[in-house]
Protein backbone atom coordinates (compact mmCIF):
# COMPACT_ATOMS: atom_id res chain seq x y z
CA UNK A 1 0.00 0.00 0.00
CA UNK A 2 1.24 3.48 -0.78
CA UNK A 3 0.54 4.83 2.71
CA UNK A 4 3.41 2.86 4.24
CA UNK A 5 1.22 0.39 6.09
CA UNK A 6 2.34 -2.61 4.04
CA UNK A 7 0.45 -4.69 1.52
CA UNK A 8 -3.31 -4.96 1.58
CA UNK A 9 -2.88 -8.58 2.72
CA UNK A 10 -0.92 -7.39 5.75
CA UNK A 11 -3.47 -4.68 6.44
CA UNK A 12 -6.36 -7.16 6.20
CA UNK A 13 -4.50 -9.58 8.43
CA UNK A 14 -4.07 -6.88 11.08
CA UNK A 15 -7.69 -5.82 10.66
CA UNK A 16 -8.92 -9.38 11.18
CA UNK A 17 -6.63 -9.96 14.13
CA UNK A 18 -4.47 -12.62 12.47
CA UNK A 19 -1.21 -10.63 12.22
CA UNK A 20 1.19 -13.09 13.90
CA UNK A 21 -0.52 -16.06 12.29
CA UNK A 22 1.87 -18.11 10.14
CA UNK A 23 -0.14 -17.42 6.98
CA UNK A 24 -0.82 -13.74 7.67
CA UNK A 25 1.71 -12.52 5.13
CA UNK A 26 0.75 -15.19 2.59
CA UNK A 27 -2.88 -14.24 1.87
CA UNK A 28 -3.00 -13.15 -1.77
CA UNK A 29 -4.37 -9.68 -2.42
CA UNK A 30 -6.84 -11.10 -4.95
CA UNK A 31 -8.33 -13.47 -2.36
CA UNK A 32 -8.79 -10.59 0.04
CA UNK A 33 -10.44 -8.52 -2.68
CA UNK A 34 -12.88 -11.38 -3.40
CA UNK A 35 -13.62 -11.62 0.33
CA UNK A 36 -14.33 -7.87 0.47
CA UNK A 37 -16.63 -8.04 -2.57
CA UNK A 38 -18.50 -11.06 -1.16
CA UNK A 39 -19.01 -9.26 2.14
CA UNK A 40 -20.24 -6.14 0.34
CA UNK A 41 -22.59 -8.24 -1.84
CA UNK A 42 -24.05 -10.15 1.11
CA UNK A 43 -24.66 -6.96 3.09
CA UNK A 44 -26.56 -5.43 0.18
CA UNK A 45 -28.64 -8.41 -0.92
CA UNK A 46 -29.07 -10.79 2.00
CA UNK A 47 -30.29 -8.14 4.41
CA UNK A 48 -32.65 -6.39 2.00
CA UNK A 49 -36.38 -7.20 2.10
CA UNK A 50 -37.42 -9.55 -0.68
CA UNK A 51 -40.45 -9.67 -2.94
CA UNK A 52 -41.73 -12.52 -5.06
CA UNK A 53 -44.49 -12.82 -7.66
CA UNK A 54 -45.60 -15.92 -9.56
CA UNK A 55 -47.82 -15.36 -12.62
CA UNK A 56 -49.24 -18.55 -14.16
CA UNK A 57 -49.97 -18.66 -17.89
CA UNK A 58 -51.07 -21.05 -20.63
CA UNK A 59 -48.58 -19.88 -23.27
CA UNK A 60 -45.68 -21.90 -24.68
CA UNK A 61 -42.42 -20.92 -23.02
CA UNK A 62 -40.84 -19.69 -26.27
CA UNK A 63 -43.89 -17.52 -27.05
CA UNK A 64 -43.90 -16.20 -23.48
CA UNK A 65 -40.26 -15.16 -23.93
CA UNK A 66 -41.17 -13.14 -27.03
CA UNK A 67 -44.13 -11.50 -25.30
CA UNK A 68 -42.16 -10.71 -22.15
CA UNK A 69 -39.75 -8.59 -24.17
CA UNK A 70 -42.48 -5.92 -24.14
CA UNK A 71 -42.55 -5.88 -20.32
CA UNK A 72 -40.25 -2.90 -19.74
CA UNK A 73 -41.78 -1.01 -22.68
CA UNK A 74 -45.22 -1.38 -21.08
CA UNK A 75 -43.90 -0.18 -17.73
CA UNK A 76 -42.24 2.85 -19.36
CA UNK A 77 -45.42 3.73 -21.27
CA UNK A 78 -47.96 3.12 -18.50
CA UNK A 79 -46.03 4.53 -15.52
CA UNK A 80 -43.76 7.26 -16.92
CA UNK A 81 -43.79 9.43 -13.80
CA UNK A 82 -43.66 6.61 -11.27
CA UNK A 83 -41.03 4.25 -12.70
CA UNK A 84 -37.70 5.63 -13.85
CA UNK A 85 -34.16 4.55 -14.70
CA UNK A 86 -35.17 1.11 -15.97
CA UNK A 87 -32.18 -1.16 -16.57
CA UNK A 88 -32.59 -4.56 -18.18
CA UNK A 89 -30.45 -7.48 -19.30
CA UNK A 90 -32.08 -10.37 -21.16
CA UNK A 91 -30.60 -13.84 -21.62
CA UNK A 92 -31.29 -16.38 -24.40
CA UNK A 93 -34.02 -18.17 -22.40
CA UNK A 94 -36.10 -15.02 -22.00
CA UNK A 95 -35.07 -14.32 -18.40
CA UNK A 96 -34.60 -10.72 -17.35
CA UNK A 97 -32.30 -9.14 -14.77
CA UNK A 98 -33.71 -5.70 -13.99
CA UNK A 99 -33.49 -2.63 -11.81
CA UNK A 100 -35.64 0.48 -11.69
CA UNK A 101 -36.58 3.37 -9.42
CA UNK A 102 -40.17 3.66 -8.20
CA UNK A 103 -41.39 6.24 -5.71
CA UNK A 104 -37.75 7.17 -5.11
CA UNK A 105 -36.75 3.59 -4.20
CA UNK A 106 -34.53 1.23 -6.18
CA UNK A 107 -36.07 -2.14 -6.93
CA UNK A 108 -33.96 -4.90 -8.50
CA UNK A 109 -34.47 -8.53 -9.31
CA UNK A 110 -34.88 -11.28 -11.85
CA UNK A 111 -37.83 -12.33 -13.98
CA UNK A 112 -37.64 -16.02 -14.91
CA UNK A 113 -39.61 -17.41 -17.81
CA UNK A 114 -40.61 -20.88 -16.56
CA UNK A 115 -42.84 -23.46 -18.25
CA UNK A 116 -46.38 -22.47 -17.29
CA UNK A 117 -45.46 -19.41 -15.24
CA UNK A 118 -43.32 -16.33 -14.90
CA UNK A 119 -41.52 -15.89 -11.58
CA UNK A 120 -40.33 -12.43 -10.54
CA UNK A 121 -38.24 -12.02 -7.39
CA UNK A 122 -35.95 -9.36 -6.08
CA UNK A 123 -35.07 -6.92 -3.35
CA UNK A 124 -36.36 -3.57 -2.18
CA UNK A 125 -34.96 -1.14 0.40
CA UNK A 126 -36.30 -1.29 3.97
CA UNK A 127 -37.92 2.12 3.50
CA UNK A 128 -40.05 0.63 0.68
CA UNK A 129 -41.24 -2.30 2.80
CA UNK A 130 -44.69 -0.73 3.39
CA UNK A 131 -45.10 -0.58 -0.41
CA UNK A 132 -44.03 -4.19 -1.10
CA UNK A 133 -47.59 -5.34 -1.77
CA UNK A 134 -48.20 -2.48 -4.21
CA UNK A 135 -44.90 -3.19 -5.97
CA UNK A 136 -45.74 -6.89 -6.27
CA UNK A 137 -49.24 -6.11 -7.61
CA UNK A 138 -47.88 -3.67 -10.22
CA UNK A 139 -45.24 -6.15 -11.39
CA UNK A 140 -47.80 -8.99 -11.59
CA UNK A 141 -50.21 -6.76 -13.54
CA UNK A 142 -47.53 -5.75 -16.07
CA UNK A 143 -46.41 -9.37 -16.53
CA UNK A 144 -50.03 -10.47 -17.11
CA UNK A 145 -50.47 -7.71 -19.70
CA UNK A 146 -47.24 -8.70 -21.47
CA UNK A 147 -48.18 -12.42 -21.55
CA UNK A 148 -51.78 -11.85 -22.66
Amino acid sequence: MADGKGSSAEWMSRRNGISGHPISGQIPDQLLEWRRLLHQFSRKTLLMPKFSVEVPHEVERSEAAVRLRTFSDRVRADLPGEVKEIQETWDEAGNLDFAFRAMGFTVSGRMENRPGSVHVAGTIPFAALPFRGAIERQIAEKVREAIA
